[in-house]
Order: C-alpha cells, then structure tokens, then sequence
C-alpha cells in the first residue's frame, strides 16, 4: 500500500481482535512462520489459526531473502501479540524448525504460553540415561508414533520437552 497516511496495523488488528473477542475461554492457537516472497524478501508472521487456515495478526517484512531469522528480529512480535493477547490465559504457540534455538525457548518461558516446536532432524536430544543423540534416529516404523518423555533439548539439555515421533503410512 503506497498510501502513509492509512496504517493498516491500526486498522486490522482491531478487526482481528473484535473476531476473536469470544474466544477467551478457549485455547488460542497462533502459528510463527516464515515465507520468502519473490526469492527477494523474507515475511515473518504471527498467525491466529482457525478452522483450519492462518489468520495473520501480526508481520514484519525484511530485506534479505533467508528464511532463516535471528530470535531478536522476531522477539519484538512476539512481545506485541503477548501485549494484544493477554486477556487469553491459554495460548498454543506453533512453530517451524526455523526458530528451533535457545532465544525462542528462552522467550516462550518468559511468555507463559505453551508450544509445539518441529525440530530438524539434527538436533541432538538426550534423556536421563542417555547419551545424546540426533532426532532423525529416533523414528518410529512406519504407521507407529513414539513419545519421549522430558528428553532435553540441544547438547546442553537445559530446555526439557516431551518429543512426540511420527511415520506416517504411504
């Protein structure tokens, strides 16, 4: 939009949260993602997800084409959708293996709100008695899901999660 004088964030997000006004007693589910537009920008956004689809709330546009963002690019939304969030008690972050790294959990702990992380299949996990290991040597034979339970996250193992595997038939 090349006109200064409408601000569309002052706009939406209004009409985002009048949408969502009656769902206060209900889990909130939000989606951060990454998408690269025309091999030139990289669009980061906050999404509300319903019915099976992502409602934008929040974005930030950048410069650089990667996919790949540092925590401190995307902190500063996360902080305004906790700020416009915070009359919903129980809200489900979901996100990609792009923000899979310490500043994101650090951050999601702070935050309160609860989260499903994919993880890339690098990612060194390890239990109590367990040496670490990379998740792509966890899974499960085809048509089994697998849990483990408060496996620890990264070589350090200070983020503890629950780790649920998938293979899916076909």
């Amino acid at each position: 939009m090349g006109n200064h004088r409408i601000r569309v964030k002052s706009l939406y997000i209004p009409l985002v949260l009048a949408a969502i006004s009656s769902w206060k007693g209900n889990r909130l589910y939000l989606a951060l993602d990454t998408t690269v537009l025309w091999n030139r920008y990289c669009m980061i956004h906050l999404s509300i997800v319903c019915c099976g689809r992502a409602v934008p709330l929040l974005w930030r546009v950048l410069d650089p084409p990667s996919a790949t963002v540092a925590v401190n690019t995307y902190k500063p939304m996360l902080r305004d959708a906790q700020r416009l969030l915070k009359d919903y008690p129980d809200v489900m972050l979901l996100a990609d293996r792009g923000f899979a790294n310490h500043g994101w959990l650090s951050w999601r702990q702070v935050s309160g709100w609860h989260y499903c992380l994919r993880l890339p299949g690098d990612v060194l996990v390890h239990g109590v008695r367990r040496h670490p290991i990379e998740v792509k040597y966890l899974w499960p034979a085809k048509g089994e899901a697998i849990l483990y339970d408060q496996v620890g996250l990264w070589t350090d193992g200070i983020y503890r999660c629950n780790l649920v595997l998938a293979r899916v038939t076909g």
